[in-house]
């Protein structure tokens, strides 16, 4: 996990070219690693691949982009034959972490970017395009409040001691340079699939649970931290208006991608197919899945009898996308639960007017529903 000095933090925020240029050096630098290691064990022109999550949110509700990375922890390597090997790397030290964001804070610095960019003088985009937006962010940023009489201030902390002395904590693989932190420290083992699935579900999870809000009797929320501070801090406390005003600059602009693929997984990398590889049967077994229900599904995608791995289908079925999102079987009839076989997807407007004109259904669309607030505790 990579973060950046706080005034950095701020223009990436709104700024998402620049954030990709700040990602780019990130994992350029990480890439350069893995390819020096695996040169000094004797294996030539390797490759590694990468799975970035942006975050743009801290434990406090703030705004605090980031870089989560999962790496795969080695190179591939194609051999004379052209077969593709996976070779580990070693255990990374301090020394490499320590490398690897001095490196990543070289480069910004030669490109411009980094703890001294942003200064008062320059100008600031976002102000001028949302000058509320703008305020915003900044207090996001630095954990205060922007609006109200309490603008400036920071949020009323509970179970905070303020006598608690400063204590610097001696982290193995975590690195600390003007401002860049890179912590190493996760290592998923090879095959076990769970971990990975906690992990990535850690990297894709929403700014905040409900379950850490709790409302106040005198119409204040307190925010469950989901670990203490080092000064004992459990909760902070903000008035609505002061959630509002965090939740706001986490919002990322439209048409945003926060996850990224880089190295051999790629979307267009030349090794992806074959990386990506699947204990799938073939593409005739793959119509097969889409017929049957959700437990037969996952009993056809096993391993064939020849053990060989198949590629991937390019595409899955619209079925087979609604199970796996929603957990839903949409081929299984409501009126007798056999299976249901997708004769057709009609899209033209006229022929399903016709239809349901046939079928006599109605053709009016019909009013949108009612808009509502969230479900209150306790309502099913």
């Amino acid at each position: 996990m990579l973060s950046v000095p706080h005034r950095l933090r701020y223009r990436l925020a709104y700024d998402h070219r620049l954030c990709r240029t700040v990602l780019g050096v990130f994992v350029r630098a990480l890439r350069s690693a893995y390819r020096r290691q695996a040169r000094r064990s004797g294996f030539a022109n390797g490759e590694t691949g990468m799975v970035t999550s942006v975050q743009r949110f801290g434990g406090s509700l703030n705004l605090h982009v980031h870089f989560h990375t999962l790496v795969l922890d080695g190179v591939f390597v194609r051999d004379a034959d052209g077969t593709l090997h996976f070779h580990p790397a070693p255990t990374p030290t301090d020394d490499d972490v320590r490398r690897v964001v001095r490196r990543v804070r070289r480069r910004l610095a030669q490109l411009g970017i980094g703890e001294v960019a942003g200064t008062d003088g320059d100008v600031d985009p976002l102000a001028d395009e949302s000058e509320a937006l703008a305020g915003l962010s900044r207090g996001s940023v630095l954990g205060r409040a922007a609006l109200g009489g309490r603008a400036g201030r920071g949020p009323l902390r509970i179970g905070a001691d303020p006598d608690t002395p400063w204590v610097d904590r001696d982290v193995p693989l975590h690195a600390h340079d003007s401002g860049f932190d890179l912590h190493a420290t996760v290592h998923v083992a090879a095959g076990d699939r769970g971990r990975l699935a906690e992990l990535c579900r850690y990297l894709c999870r929403p700014p905040f649970a409900q379950h850490r809000l709790r409302k106040l009797i005198d119409g204040r929320i307190a925010v469950a931290l989901q670990r203490p501070w080092a000064d004992g801090t459990t909760h902070l406390v903000f008035t609505p208006m002061e959630v509002l005003a965090r939740l706001v600059p986490l919002v990322p602009r439209p048409r945003i991608n926060l996850l990224i693929y880089h190295g051999v997984l790629a979307p267009n990398a030349p090794w992806r197919r074959v990386v990506v590889a699947r204990e799938e049967e073939s593409s005739v077994a793959g119509s097969v899945v889409a017929a049957t229900p959700p437990s037969a599904a996952t009993d056809a995608m096993a391993l064939p009898d020849d053990g060989c791995l198949r590629i991937r289908p390019r595409y899955r079925s619209w079925a087979e996308l609604m199970r796996r999102a929603f957990d839903t079987d949409v081929l299984a009839c409501p009126r007798c639960g056999e299976r249901m076989i997708l004769l057709a997807t009609i899209e033209d407007p006229a022929v399903i007017r016709r239809i349901l004109a046939h079928l006599g259904l109605s053709l009016d669309t019909g009013d949108p529903l009612p808009e509502r607030g969230p479900p209150e505790p306790g309502d099913r």
